[in-house]
C-alpha cells in the first residue's frame, strides 16, 4: 500500500513511467497489477491524444496555407501583368521577388515552428506585396528587438492578422495608413502586437 501511495504521488507529479513493483499474488498484488495496467492505458491514450492534436494543428495550418494561395496569388499575378503592360519593369521585378520569397517561406516543407525572424521575413514580403497592390497607401513599422528574433513561432501566424488589418483596419486604403508590429515580454512570454491606425 505504501508503494501504491508513493507511485501515485510520482504519477501525480508527472512521472508517467512510475510503476509499482509487487510480485505477490494476493489482493494487493492484483491491485498493483491493475494499477500498472491502468497507468499504461492512460499514458498510451494521452500520447495518442497529443499526437492527434498535433496532426490536427498541422492540418489546420495546411488549410490556412491553401486559403491564402488562390486569391492572393491570382490578385498579385494580375498586378504583375498590369505593371508589365504599363512598362514598370523595376516594380514587376520587386513584386515577383517578394512573391517568390513569400511562397518560399510559406510552402517550405520545413518545420511548422520557425524562428521569429523567419516569420517576420514572410510577413515583410507579404506586406511589401500588399503595399504595391494598394499603391503605397500604408507604411509598415516593425519594432522588435534583435535579441527576441530567435524566439519560436508557428509558421504563418502573422499573415492572417496582417491581412485583416489591411482589409478591415485600413478599409478604404487612403494614404496615411500605418501597420505596426511590436513585441513585449510578459511573464517570460513574448507577446506580439499588430496594430493599425
Amino acid at each position: 500500500i505504501l508503494k501504491l501511495s508513493i507511485t501515485t504521488e510520482q504519477i501525480k507529479n508527472g512521472n508517467w513511467d512510475s510503476r509499482i513493483e509487487c510480485s505477490s499474488h494476493d489482493e494487493i498484488g492484483v491491485l498493483a497489477q491493475n494499477f500498472n495496467s491502468m497507468i499504461e492505458e492512460i499514458k498510451d491514450t494521452t500520447e495518442r491524444l497529443v499526437n492527434e492534436q498535433r496532426l490536427k494543428r498541422e492540418y489546420q495550418l495546411e488549410l490556412l496555407n491553401q486559403q491564402i494561395n488562390p486569391h492572393f496569388l491570382y490578385n498579385t499575378l494580375d498586378n504583375i501583368c498590369s505593371l508589365s503592360e504599363l512598362g514598370y519593369s523595376k516594380e514587376v521585378t520587386d513584386l515577383v521577388t517578394c512573391l517568390s520569397n513569400f511562397y518560399r517561406g510559406v510552402l517550405s516543407k520545413g518545420s511548422l515552428i520557425i524562428p521569429l525572424y523567419r516569420e517576420l521575413e514572410i510577413a515583410s514580403n507579404y506586406l511589401r506585396i500588399m503595399q504595391m497592390r494598394y499603391y503605397n497607401t500604408f507604411s509598415v513599422q516593425i519594432d522588435i528587438p534583435e535579441e527576441q528574433m530567435n524566439n519560436s513561432i508557428l509558421r504563418l501566424t502573422l499573415q492572417p492578422i496582417l491581412e485583416n488589418a489591411i482589409c478591415h483596419g485600413l478599409e478604404y486604403h487612403r494614404p496615411g495608413g500605418v501597420i505596426k508590429i511590436s513585441s513585449q515580454v510578459v511573464r517570460e512570454n513574448l507577446c506580439l502586437y499588430i496594430e493599425d491606425n
